[in-house]
């Protein structure tokens, strides 16, 4: 009964959510789906998924310098490099 009362408080959150972006009118909104973690609750998808985060003081942090790159495109599409997977969810 629990798992289905968070599923059922995420579902009224996507369903008002969209509502709002629908009634807007607004050409950027964005809308929200169901899906595989829509019976999780916030505290317990971070826990799972986004992983402990190192702070900036553990990094190795290197400096860019944009002095010294040259000649590089625009811009470039990762997925034609292979670099990125297509979208699975």
């Amino acid at each position: 009964m629990y798992r289905y009362s968070v599923f059922k408080s995420n579902f009224y959150q996507v369903e008002k959510h969209n509502e709002e972006s629908y009634a807007s009118n607004d050409s950027d909104a964005v809308f929200l789906e169901l899906n595989k973690f829509s019976d999780l609750t916030l505290a317990e998808f971070k826990s799972m998924y986004m992983g402990r985060r190192q702070s900036v003081s553990n990094q190795i942090v290197n400096k860019f310098d944009k002095n010294t790159v040259s000649d590089l495109p625009d811009s470039v599409d990762w997925r034609t490099k292979g670099a990125v997977t297509n979208v699975k969810d």
